[in-house]
């Protein structure tokens, strides 16, 4: 459902690699709303990845299918493709931050208009492990080649 979306955020963000670039994801429609409830998915729910820091369900579907895309269809030096790569992409590393809701005054009447998203891409390889290197202990999903304190199975409980 994301995926034509995802490419093109991530083509912008291939065209500017080390800076910012973002867009802007609509409020699930009512179809959207209904089909999520008939499979008990409650899509303004928490975030329940380790961290939460797509905020809800269905921001966390948009950062799934962007992550999905660069892994599977970039190839370096040719962009995104058509065809699905036989081996997963490693050669750029990608963080996201999702925003606020916006809300606007239409005709007197306040409209959400959904939430803003933003992706980096970054180099991979050593710089990668850098940064890597760099992230608090606490936030790391491994630690040493084990499960770290935000490995998914540490925080089952909590969900």
């Amino acid at each position: 459902m994301f995926d034509a979306g995802a490419r093109r955020l991530l083509r912008r963000a291939y065209a500017r690699p080390g800076q910012w670039v973002g867009t802007r994801i609509a409020n699930p429609s009512p179809a959207h709303l209904r089909w999520a409830r008939a499979h008990g998915i409650d899509l303004y729910g928490r975030d329940l990845a380790p961290g939460g820091e797509a905020r809800n369900r269905w921001m966390r579907g948009f950062i799934r299918s962007v992550y999905y895309q660069q892994k599977w269809y970039y190839r370096e030096g040719q962009g995104l493709g058509d065809e699905k790569r036989l081996e997963a992409n490693r050669s750029k590393a990608l963080r996201y931050q999702v925003g606020t809701v916006r809300l606007e005054r239409v005709g007197g009447e306040i409209v959400n208009r959904g939430r803003a998203v933003r992706i980096i891409i970054l180099a991979g390889g050593s710089e990668a492990s850098r940064a890597a290197e760099r992230t608090a202990r606490s936030r790391k999903i491994f630690v040493d080649g084990a499960p770290g304190p935000r490995w998914a199975g540490n925080n089952y409980r909590d969900w």
